[in-house]
């Protein structure tokens, strides 16, 4: 059901942002949503990833903390490449030269699967740059990202709840969909 999703979201938007639920069933969606994404994408079409708190929808969110706490959530929203990266990762160690190998070769084989070959070489050189840079750093570091700037919550948007969309099949996702500029942009949870 991705790729008809993805399709239609593309029509609206070059990037759309993809919102998970912060628990393991939001992770394994996110995981399926970037790999079936990945032979799709293109220079002109991508996607964005957010995460919600755990325990949380963006219905909840914005009942608890105002547009500010969704604000946030789509101000932490990654680019599909800085995305894959810890979607590949899995949170599995990666501290042997076997699990060091393992992983390359799925980050690899990750940028390998986007059909665009000048973009797939760019993907594999991102996310190998970011592999070799996080065994330069001390144990539990991170490398400093440099994010863009997040889409924002405009007056008149509307959240659309998980009962509406469930049709779909797709569990666990949230998008966020620009509408026309000067009316907001529209959230659809699922």
């Amino acid at each position: 059901p991705y790729t008809t999703l993805f399709r239609s979201l593309w029509r609206l938007s070059p990037e759309p942002v993809l919102c998970f639920d912060g628990d393991a069933a939001g992770a394994r969606a996110a995981a399926r949503a970037a790999e079936t994404a990945l032979p799709l994408i293109t220079t002109e079409r991508t996607l964005r990833f957010a995460t919600l708190p755990s325990g949380e929808d963006p219905d909840t969110l914005v009942a608890k903390g105002g547009p500010a706490a969704f604000q946030a959530v789509l101000d932490a929203a990654l680019p599909m490449s800085e995305a894959l990266f810890g979607l590949v990762a899995g949170g599995r160690p990666a501290t042997t030269p076997e699990q060091r190998a393992a992983l390359r070769n799925r980050l690899t084989g990750a940028a390998g699967a986007i059909a665009d070959k000048a973009l797939a070489a760019e993907y594999r050189r991102v996310l190998l740059d970011r592999f070799f840079a996080a065994s330069r750093l001390p144990q539990g570091g991170r490398p400093a990202v440099r994010r863009p700037a997040r889409p924002a919550i405009l007056e008149g948007a509307d959240v659309v709840g998980r009962g509406d969309v469930d049709d779909l099949g797709v569990g666990q996702l949230g998008v966020l969909l620009p509408r026309q500029p000067d009316v907001g942009v529209d959230v659809v949870a699922l």
